[in-house]
């Protein structure tokens, strides 16, 4: 409804243990880039340590995946399979990503 100021709440309990952070281009997100929009890497990093504090819960810098090519050949993007790996190991409770389908 327009003019409401309504804030939304909500509680979300999360499981105890260690969380990672994936960040990830995509095509689109390439094309902005060349088009002097802003850079991906940094603003969607920027997202996700506000949500980690929402959440109170800590990334430690080494559980930052930081993959800096876009691609549709998972074997060719290597941080995004370094993190997969530890995921499948049950290294981390969680991942935080931007969209769902950028894991």
């Amino acid at each position: 409804m327009k003019g409401d100021t309504t804030a939304l709440s909500y509680s979300i309990t999360l499981p105890p243990g260690r969380y990672a952070m994936l960040l990830r281009k995509s095509r689109e997100d390439e094309d902005a880039e060349r088009q002097g929009r802003f850079e991906t890497l940094k603003y969607h990093e920027a997202q996700l340590h506000r949500l980690e504090a929402q959440l109170g819960i800590h990334i430690a810098e080494k559980d930052i995946y930081r993959e800096l090519q876009s691609g549709e050949i998972l074997s060719n993007c290597h941080e995004v399979m370094r993190c997969v790996r530890n995921v499948a190991q049950k290294v981390y409770a969680g991942v935080l990503v931007v969209t769902g389908p950028r894991l």
